[in-house]
């Protein structure tokens, strides 16, 4: 479980950002099964989480 707003996210994105696709693709997928369960599916944090993921899985696939 996360803590309540949590910038985990910003850790993610410091993580994609330097090449660990790996490590920021595994917290990411942890943020977004989070806000899952707490917010649901159509939640703006949700989606744009699950944006963050399709991305990073994205890049982590092409290099």
């Amino acid at each position: 479980m996360l803590p309540p707003d949590s910038s985990l996210h910003i850790v993610a994105g410091f993580l994609g950002g330097s090449g660990d696709y790996r490590t920021a693709k595994a917290l990411t997928r942890d943020i977004y099964e989070h806000l899952l369960s707490v917010d649901g599916p159509d939640h703006p944090d949700t989606l744009a989480i699950q944006h963050n993921l399709a991305h990073l899985m994205k890049t982590d696939e092409t290099g």
